[in-house]
């Protein structure tokens, strides 16, 4: 049985034209529990401001924290561990997880792209160890076989 609190929250739409301005209410108190502890980290570096590195980087921009959110609450994936969440210079927002000798890191943009970075061998020496690159907007599917990738046997 879940001892998360049952309460819901409510995002802002993508789209702007000919819809409401609010999407859907998700109830979080049926989610996993890295569900939850991750949009309690993401609400915690929204506080963050402009030039938080002390090197002039921008507060997290909205339409990263918006991206990452709505990945976040649209994953099935009961066995994934919590990622490791932190801002990343420019006004994005990183995710980092290691199960095993896997690893994938997601890089949420403020132009809503998606930057990933995938460890498939820990010999690093090897031409094959690393897999990265970039997903335009909205490819949570394609997230989603990267995730079930990491938490596969």
């Amino acid at each position: 049985m879940s001892t998360a609190p049952a309460f819901s929250m409510v995002t802002p739409s993508m789209k702007r034209f000919g819809q409401s301005q609010w999407s859907t209410v998700t109830f979080l108190d049926a989610m996993a529990p890295w569900v939850l502890e991750t949009l309690s980290r993401i609400d915690e570096l929204k506080g963050l401001g402009d030039n938080w590195d002390g090197y002039g980087s921008p507060r997290i921009q909205t339409r990263a924290l918006t991206q990452a959110i709505k990945l976040v609450v649209s994953l099935d994936l009961q066995d994934l561990p919590a990622p490791v969440v932190s801002p990343v210079a420019g006004g994005a927002i990183g995710f980092h997880w290691r199960v095993g000798t896997r690893e994938l890191e997601l890089t949420f943009l403020p132009n809503e792209q998606i930057e990933y970075l995938k460890v498939l061998d820990q010999d690093l020496e090897r031409d094959d160890a690393l897999q990265a690159g970039v997903l335009p907007p909205n490819r949570g599917p394609e997230v989603g076989r990267m995730l079930n990738w990491l938490i596969a046997l």
